[in-house]
C-alpha cells in the first residue's frame, strides 16, 4: 500500500519560508512562540466577519523580532475595495497587540498579495460560495478553470472533490486535472490545499494542487 505524502511539508525546505523570524534565549522560546500564536490569533479574531467573503484571505502573518521591536507582516489576499476596511481594523489593532506583547514597539505592514487566483485557499472560498447555490460539481470545476486560464503564472491544476452534498444518499466524486502537474519532484513550486466541509448531508473534501 503506498504511503502519501504532504506536497507542502515535502518541499519545505526548498520554497517554504519560516512565519516566525527571530533568536533569542532558550529561557524565552516558549514565552515568544505563545505571543506569535496570540498575535495571530488576535488579528484573524477581528477580521472574522470576512471569513466567508470569496475576496478575502489572510495568507499569512510573518513574525519579525528584533531588539525591543516586532515587526507583524499580514500577507492578504484580497481586492481594493476591501483594502482600506481591513487597514483601518488592522490599525486599531495596535492597542490591543500592544497589551498582550513583551516589547511595546510594534510595526504592522500589510502586504497585498497579487494574482488572487494563484492560491488554493481562494479556491476554496469560491467552490463553498458556488455550493450554497446549489451549484453541480462539475459545472464549478469547469468555472474554476475558466477562472484559472486569466493567470499567466499557474502551469496545471488538480482538484478532487468527494462527500455527500445536496441530500443525495449517493457519494459525489468530481476530478479534473488540465496542464502540467508534477507531484514526483521537489524542483516545481505547488501550492496545495486541504479543506474539509461539515454539511447536514456529510463531509465534503476539497483537494486541490496549483503548479507553478
Amino acid at each position: 500500500m503506498g504511503r502519501k505524502s504532504n506536497p507542502l511539508s515535502f518541499r519545505f525546505i526548498k520554497y517554504h519560508n519560516y512565519y516566525s523570524i527571530w533568536f533569542c534565549n532558550k529561557s524565552f522560546y516558549s514565552y515568544f512562540l505563545h505571543e506569535d500564536k496570540k498575535i495571530r490569533k488576535l488579528i484573524k479574531n477581528n477580521i472574522k466577519f470576512l471569513k466567508f467573503n470569496i475576496y478575502y484571505e489572510i495568507y499569512y502573518i510573518e513574525i519579525k523580532r528584533k531588539i525591543n521591536l516586532i515587526q507583524i507582516i499580514i500577507h492578504i489576499i484580497t481586492n481594493y475595495y476591501l483594502l482600506n476596511t481591513i487597514k483601518n481594523i488592522i490599525n486599531k489593532l495596535r492597542n490591543k497587540i500592544i497589551i498582550n506583547i513583551l516589547y511595546k514597539n510594534n510595526n504592522l505592514i500589510i502586504n497585498k498579495i497579487k494574482n488572487t487566483y494563484l492560491y488554493p485557499n481562494i479556491i476554496t472560498k469560491f467552490i463553498i460560495n458556488q455550493l450554497k447555490k446549489k451549484i453541480t460539481l462539475n459545472k464549478i470545476l469547469k468555472k474554476i478553470l475558466k477562472l484559472i486560464e486569466k493567470t499567466i503564472l499557474i502551469k496545471g491544476v488538480k482538484i478532487k472533490m468527494s462527500g455527500k452534498i445536496y441530500n443525495k444518499e449517493k457519494k459525489y466524486y468530481e476530478y479534473i486535472k488540465e496542464g502540467l502537474i508534477s507531484l514526483q519532484t521537489i524542483k516545481k513550486k505547488i501550492y496545495y490545499n486541504i479543506y474539509k466541509i461539515k454539511t447536514k448531508y456529510g463531509i465534503l473534501s476539497i483537494k486541490i494542487w496549483i503548479f507553478i
